[in-house]
């Protein structure tokens, strides 16, 4: 009992200085990759602290790495596909007619729906939050809208997408680790999500007529 004790606190302990170094790199503004690299040799000195043999844990270590470079394989493809709408100039019109389509008196639901839209379009948070986002929250603010009813419209839209997209990298992520189609994890996701999009509509068509 006190070495199931002991285990589970060195556990706990790693984690806590796992999430530390995460913490640290973004307050530093470095690369995320050092805190992942930091995290991966505290959890490979506890394995060989617990007597399992290194030649074991890279026997572990290396079908991960290898079923996880499709998903960098998928980035990869993303960002060049990205480009190539940014420099053929369908990111622009796809903003131009999705701003054409607000209608005022609902501006924060149609915040929260365009928002939605782009990012299961782009299938990424931050860049539907850099391109539509920083857009609708210009318009807001020039218009008088409240920026923290906007700014939360904005982060409900961006996130509902980058969840539920095709081309979600997280989505595509954890159904490669988790060895699941990745079509049937989408739609063990988009299934229990209808309801609260749905109560997300009723929410900010109200907050648009209380604060237009």
């Amino acid at each position: 009992m006190q070495n199931s004790g002991y285990n589970g606190a060195m556990v706990n302990l790693i984690l806590i200085a796992f999430i530390g170094s995460l913490f640290v790199c973004a307050w530093l503004g470095l690369p995320m990759l050092y805190a992942v690299l930091a995290g991966l040799l505290m959890f490979c000195a506890y394995g060989l602290c617990r007597g399992i043999r290194a030649r074991r844990l890279f026997a572990v270590m290396i079908p991960g790495f290898r079923s996880s470079m499709i998903v960098v394989v998928v980035l990869l493809l993303i960002g060049v596909m990205s480009a190539a709408w940014r420099s053929s100039g369908l990111m622009a019109l796809l903003v131009i007619q999705g701003l054409s389509l607000i209608y005022p008196p609902l501006f924060l639901l149609f915040v929260f729906l365009l928002c939605s839209a782009f990012s299961l379009i782009l299938g990424s948070s931050l860049g539907s939050a850099s391109v539509m986002g920083v857009m609708l929250f210009t318009l807001g603010s020039a218009a008088g809208v409240d920026p923290l009813l906007s700014g939360g419209a904005i982060l409900s839209g961006i996130y509902f997408g980058d969840r539920a997209s095709v081309l979600s990298s997280s989505a595509f992520l954890v159904a490669t680790i988790t060895q699941v189609d990745h079509k049937t994890h989408l739609r063990n996701m988009l299934r229990p999500s209808v309801l609260p999009f749905l109560i997300s509509v009723g929410i900010y068509a109200i907050l648009s007529g209380y604060f237009p």
